[in-house]
C-alpha cells in the first residue's frame, strides 16, 4: 500500500479506505456502474476519459501509462465507490444551485469552478475547444463554446464559456446531468468541477509536439 505524508489528504483518505476495504466488490460494481475483475481484484473507473485500474482492497491506482491522480481525485473516486450510485439519466441537466444543498455551497462553487474556468479559458476559446476534443466531448449550442463530457464512468457534466471582450469579462456556466446528485453530494460536485477545470487546464498546458 502506498504511504502518504500529507495529513490533509491522509486523514480523509484513510477514513474512506477503511470503508472501501469492507465493501462487497460485486455490489459496488453494480451500484456504481464500474467493471470489477475478480481475477485481478480491481475496479476499472474512467476519470475524464482516462481509465484507471483501482486494486481492491488496497485501492492503489495502476496503469503506468495513465496520468497520476491528484489527491482530491483519489478521495473523490474513493467516496464515489463507497457512497455513490449510478442511476439512469432522465434527460435533463441541473445548474449547481438546483442540486440538493447546492445553494449552501454556491459561493464556494463560483469561486473554485465558475470564475476559475472563465479566467483560465475565456480568453482562449480555441485552446479550450482543442482540449475538449481530446476528452471526446459533445459540442453544445450554448455560449461561444460549450461541451458535455463524461466526468466519471457514465456520469456527465457540461462547461459553457462566453468569451470576454473590451466591455464584458469572460463568463462560464456548469451544468450537471440529472443523475449527478445520485453519484455525488453538492460538496463533492464542487470538487468534481474543480477537478474538471484542472484537467482541462493541464490538457491546454501540455507541451505541443513539434512538426
Amino acid at each position: 500500500m502506498i504511504k502518504h505524508t500529507n495529513r490533509m489528504f491522509e486523514t480523509p483518505y484513510n477514513h474512506y479506505l477503511r470503508i472501501f476495504q469492507s465493501l462487497d466488490p460485486m455490489e459496488t460494481s453494480k451500484r456504481c456502474y464500474v467493471p470489477f475483475d475478480p481475477g485481478r481484484s480491481a475496479f476499472y473507473v474512467r476519470l475524464m476519459g482516462t481509465l484507471y485500474e483501482i486494486s481492491f482492497p488496497q485501492s492503489d491506482a495502476g496503469d503506468a501509462e495513465a496520468p497520476a491522480m491528484k489527491n482530491n481525485e483519489k478521495i473523490l473516486l474513493m467516496r464515489y465507490l463507497c457512497e455513490g450510485r449510478h442511476v439512469p439519466r432522465r434527460g435533463g441537466q441541473l445548474a449547481y444551485d438546483e442540486i440538493p444543498n447546492g445553494a449552501l455551497y454556491l459561493s464556494n462553487f463560483r469561486n473554485r469552478c465558475v470564475r476559475r474556468a472563465a479566467r483560465c479559458f475565456g480568453g482562449d476559446i480555441k485552446s479550450f475547444e482543442r482540449a475538449m476534443a481530446g476528452f471526446h466531448a459533445e459540442r453544445l449550442p450554448q455560449g461561444d463554446a460549450g461541451f458535455r463530457f463524461e466526468f466519471v464512468s457514465g456520469i456527465y457534466m457540461s462547461v459553457i464559456l462566453w468569451e470576454g471582450d473590451d466591455e464584458f469579462a469572460a463568463s462560464a456556466q456548469f451544468l450537471f446531468d440529472d443523475n449527478f446528485p445520485s453519484a455525488f453530494t453538492a460538496e463533492d460536485t464542487a470538487i468534481a468541477g474543480e477537478i474538471a477545470v484542472g484537467r482541462i487546464y493541464d490538457a491546454i498546458s501540455l507541451p505541443k509536439e513539434k512538426d
